[in-house]
């Protein structure tokens, strides 16, 4: 599950919330995945690009069925606190208990990503031919978790400000992306577009890579039912809010995907590790291009 969350906030029913200082929050997310899943689900589908889109869209469709398993039990026990209270609730304080725990001391590793990915990407623009140092990314992963540990020690407002900030990062990087996308569509060049089923080679024993690197990039669902207490008319709004959120979420990861192969071939995508860094710096290039490793506009 992605560990940073840009909670989508729809404007238009911002009155379904008791708080008109609150935004819609739906679970539905777009974090580190999308940064780092492009190339998990193109492995997966065998390098082909029409397949990998394909899974991006299928992948959003079975986490939005999984939100509204969760939606419905919301609704049904009108409790705030998602899993913790469904488990409370159905099976005692012992096994929410021991839910508890199991969230501190394993599904906590995303952090471990986070710690990876954020290095990846600050590192890759000064070393375009080879690839920042694994000792680099390491040491500036350290630096990050501790970053991260001193907010959340000093201040109260303090992680919530760091997360806007990021939150804010990520949306500008994502709508430079799909921008240039569009526009290399519009001045011809889809050359791995046109050809999106013809590369590659899938393979069924290759597509649980694909299914997991895109149920990683849509985590974050099941916070919907943590929500039921907040929301006005939970019975209507929260299955509402998943369909429009979700929606536009696929929709957001499928345009950034198609905006990658506007730049990259399959073979640049599945070699980079930092394949948003490599689309921005080219777009908005820190280095002359011809410094770029294997990188050219189809």
């Amino acid at each position: 599950m992605a560990t940073q969350l840009l909670a989508v906030q729809l404007m238009a029913i911002r009155p379904i919330l008791k708080s008109p200082s609150q935004d819609i929050l739906v679970g539905s997310v777009i974090g580190t995945g999308i940064f780092i899943s492009p190339a998990g689900i193109l492995r997966g589908t065998g390098g082909s690009v029409g397949l990998a889109l394909i899974f991006w869209v299928a992948c959003g469709v079975i986490q939005t069925c999984g939100g509204f398993v969760y939606a419905e039990l919301a609704v049904m026990i009108k409790k705030s606190g998602g899993e913790l209270t469904f488990l409370h609730d159905a099976y005692g304080p012992a096994v929410a208990f021991l839910k508890l725990w199991i969230i501190v001391f394993f599904l906590t590793a995303g952090s471990a990503i986070v710690a990876i990915i954020i290095p990846e990407y600050l590192l890759t623009p000064f070393f375009p031919c080879s690839g920042p140092p694994i000792l680099a990314v390491r040491l500036l992963g350290i630096c990050v978790v501790l970053f991260l540990v001193g907010i959340n020690c000093v201040s109260v407002k303090g992680p919530t400000r760091f997360a806007g900030f990021f939150t804010i990062t990520k949306t500008i990087g994502l709508i430079i992306i799909i921008v240039t996308g569009m526009y290399n569509i519009a001045t011809g060049h889809t050359t791995y577009l046109a050809n999106a089923f013809t590369t590659g080679s899938p393979s069924i024993k290759l597509l649980p890579i694909a299914f997991y690197a895109g149920t990683y990039a849509y985590g974050g669902w099941d916070t919907v039912a943590a929500l039921t207490e907040e929301i006005k008319e939970p019975k209507r709004n929260i299955p509402l809010s998943l369909v429009i959120s979700m929606v536009t979420i696929i929709i957001i990861y499928v345009l950034t995907n198609i905006a990658y192969f506007t730049l990259l071939s399959p073979e640049e995508v599945l070699s980079s590790s930092a394949i948003a860094a490599v689309s921005i710096a080219y777009t908005i290039p820190m280095f002359p291009v011809e410094s770029l490793p294997h990188t050219h506009i189809s």
